[in-house]
């Protein structure tokens, strides 16, 4: 059974101007299923986090088997309330990044499960997965 574990670097983005105040607003580095993104904003830190997810798969043999994925959320800070399920649509995207990049055959769940998220400490913004082969798809 192959357990990998792999690195993947928040990208960062660019402030935005909000339309109402014209003032800019720092865009983080995560996509959390609670706040409320501009579609067009939403889809550029998807892109960014899919891509990234890809360049560091890149080079690692494809899983034949199912997967179980555990996901360590890094951040920055600690010294608010987090709940590390809400960065669900940030690790959708990191899956569907190691499926372009050819690590499983489909993200379905006869080949992946999870991801599961966890506080991984503080440090750098970053989600670092680990990825262990579990058996035959169903």
């Amino acid at each position: 059974m192959r357990h990998v574990t792999i690195d993947i670097p928040a990208p960062t983005f660019a402030p935005v101007r909000k339309r109402k105040t014209g003032l800019l607003e720092t865009v983080g580095p995560f996509i959390n299923s609670n706040q409320r993104y501009n579609r067009h904003a939403k889809a550029k830190m998807i892109k960014a986090w899919r891509e990234t997810a890809a360049k560091k798969a890149n080079g690692i043999p494809q899983f034949g088997h199912q997967v179980r994925i555990l996901a360590h959320i890094f951040k920055p800070i600690d010294t608010y309330r987090f709940d590390p399920n809400n960065l669900a649509d940030t690790t959708k995207a990191i899956v569907d990044g190691l499926v372009d990049a050819g690590l499983f055959i489909d993200d379905s769940r006869q080949y992946v499960l999870g991801p599961d998220h966890r506080w991984g400490g503080k440090g750098a913004a970053e989600i670092v997965l680990e990825i262990t082969e579990i058996g035959a798809p169903e």
